[in-house]
């Protein structure tokens, strides 16, 4: 999972947090919205970013271990803000924390039990969530959605044919993919 934020980039101050999560190279989960605060510095805003970021991750985790396809274990979360990951590590407050709502600090909690495991990566590694926390032109937009393995489907009751889809994914019929190297089965 990959958790970005950009500080204050809304007129009113508030920033945009976001995170892509994904799943054999492809994302499952993604969301991208308007924080509910004016946060103070990127680090916090960085550091809220996260709360939803883990709240999905936890739950991603436990659907995959559900249905078979992961073993238990802790969820990697990436982030570009290697001070806002010192916040989840540390114990107690400090005077930029004091202020932040206690339900934020529950990725604290997570972080101690071992079901997250964070990592600091560099800003242009985190280019997954980093593209959802900005407006893009049509050119990076697409870039972006290549990086992600983002591809357009459209949806196809009237064809019930089998289809398959590059890299292995075999399609029952319901959806078509417009995407390079589609290939029908006979």
């Amino acid at each position: 999972m990959y958790v970005d934020a950009s500080h204050a980039d809304n007129t009113d101050g508030k920033s945009t947090e976001s995170f892509v999560a994904t799943f054999a190279g492809a994302p499952i989960s993604w969301a991208s919205k308007k924080q509910s605060f004016v946060a103070s510095s990127s680090t916090i805003a960085e550091f809220c970013a996260l709360t939803a970021a883990v709240k999905e991750a936890i739950w991603l985790r436990k659907l995959t271990v559900a249905l078979g396809l992961e073993k238990p274990g802790p969820v990697t979360v990436y982030c570009d803000s290697s001070n806002a990951l010192d916040i989840v590590k540390k114990t107690g407050y400090s005077s930029s924390t004091k202020w932040v709502d206690n339900r934020y600090f529950f990725i604290r909690d997570t972080y101690n039990r071992g079901d997250i495991e964070f990592r600091w990566i560099d800003g242009h590694s985190n280019r997954p969530a980093d593209g959802l926390t900005k407006p893009l032109e049509r050119i990076k937009f697409l870039q972006f959605k290549e990086l992600i393995n983002l591809h357009d489907c459209t949806v196809d009751k009237a064809n019930r044919d089998r289809m398959d889809i590059a890299d292995g994914f075999v399609d029952e019929g319901i959806f078509q993919c417009i995407k390079p190297g589609l290939v029908r089965s006979t």
